[in-house]
């Protein structure tokens, strides 16, 4: 059987989205995994680190899904075989991931100098939180476990680097106010709510909410990226559920208990939400629409209010770890990385045509993406801090 392994199936065999016969393919591959392990005894460059580690990241993901390294007492023989399985698939990955870099010459940068010194991609998490009377706390700079008092409520960072806020015995309520947590680009950040509610915060992404939850609602407001996972909570007078909505200055979203995502970034041409699951209604001025688990809302710029079905693993990748792109136009292309690697990104001329298809993970450098941009028809120079797209 031939070495060279679709990495287009790997990654459908890695996501669980692999048609049997993809599987029985894959599956015969690995049968031969002896033979495949000198092809990459000499692939120790950075770049091929990297890759392994991305690859590795994937690998771990898909053995604890399948419960294969976390529960005792598991038949040791299937552990080791797909942790076998996995290093096969990490070899492959690293071994097409460098053919790749190897078929791909510095000829196709235009600047290749100012590209050389371009940082990878860190899912830092780095964050700034603003309390009620004004102070600001540095997220990044608070030991996890470290805890802080705020009037009605508490803020602990967690080992995950996350905050959770919870709210003191109902005795000792003392005034509510507002807080604001802000993400700088090429950063990260998730805070469970007062009510459990958890939020994912994207790259150059903010939220304003009550420390704690009193009244008969629950408002929010974000700019940026946020995915939702809305906690259900009966309302203060004991009667129903309390709802929970979100503000984005364009539009606002009324959910009882869901999971969706919204993006409210103001340099793209439309605000959209989509809904995983649950119920929420969308409202715009005097529009208003219900969408269903795998519908997005979405608002363009000339105010009009519409209903489609988007790629939904391609919507929510970032809240997953990675960014991914299913024939997207090049512009939003360009504005994910701006956003991601801490550069600008400057659009000359009129629109720009062609698409790009891919998946870019934690640790991939800048240039290497960039390559691949210029293959698919982009033209562009980047200067070591802007890229400018012609």
């Amino acid at each position: 059987m031939d070495s060279n392994i679709d990495i287009k199936i790997l990654e459908k065999y890695l996501d669980g989205t692999a048609s049997p016969e993809e599987q029985q393919l894959i599956e015969a591959w690995l049968a031969e995994g002896e033979d495949h392990a000198p092809l990459f005894e000499d692939e120790d460059s950075q770049e091929a680190m990297q890759y392994r580690e991305t690859a590795k990241a994937a690998v771990l993901e898909k053995l604890y899904e399948t419960d294969a390294i976390s529960k005792p007492g598991r038949n040791r023989r299937i552990i080791l075989l797909r942790v076998a399985v996995a290093a096969s698939i990490m070899a492959a990955i690293v071994m097409t991931a460098t053919w790749f870099q190897h078929h791909i010459t510095e000829s196709h940068i235009r600047n290749p100098v100012s590209l050389k010194g371009a940082m990878p991609y860190k899912s830092r998490n780095k964050a700034v939180l603003e309390l009620s009377g004004g102070r600001t706390i540095a997220l990044d700079a608070i030991a996890a476990g470290q805890t802080l008092q705020d009037g009605a409520v508490t803020i602990t960072k967690t080992a995950n680097n996350e905050i959770e806020y919870q709210q003191v015995a109902a005795g000792q309520q003392q005034p509510v106010g507002i807080h604001k947590l802000s993400v700088p680009k090429s950063s990260q950040y998730i805070v469970v709510l007062s009510d459990g509610t958890k939020v994912w915060l994207n790259a150059g992404s903010t939220i304003s909410f009550p420390a704690a939850f009193t009244g008969n609602s629950r408002d929010v407001a974000i700019t940026g990226e946020a995915y939702f996972e809305v906690a259900k909570q009966v309302a203060a007078n004991g009667g129903n559920y309390q709802p929970f909505s979100v503000a984005t200055g364009k539009m606002s979203v009324l959910v009882l208990g869901t999971h969706f995502n919204i993006n409210a970034y103001t340099d793209e041409p439309a605000v959209s939400t989509t809904l995983l699951e649950g119920s929420v209604q969308v409202k715009v001025n005097k529009q208003k629409i219900q969408i269903r688990p795998g519908e997005q809302a979405q608002l363009n710029n000339t105010g009009k209010l519409s209903v489609s079905q988007p790629n939904l693993e391609e919507i929510v990748a970032w809240q997953k770890g990675y960014l991914q792109f299913d024939n997207t136009p090049l512009e939003e292309v360009f504005r994910q990385i701006a956003r991601w690697y801490d550069v600008h990104v400057v659009f000359k001329g009129g629109v720009h045509q062609g698409s790009f298809h891919g998946k870019i993970y934690p640790g991939m450098k800048l240039p290497e993406i960039l390559r691949g941009l210029e293959t698919n028809g982009a033209r562009f120079t980047f200067n070591g801090t802007s890229i400018i797209v012609e």
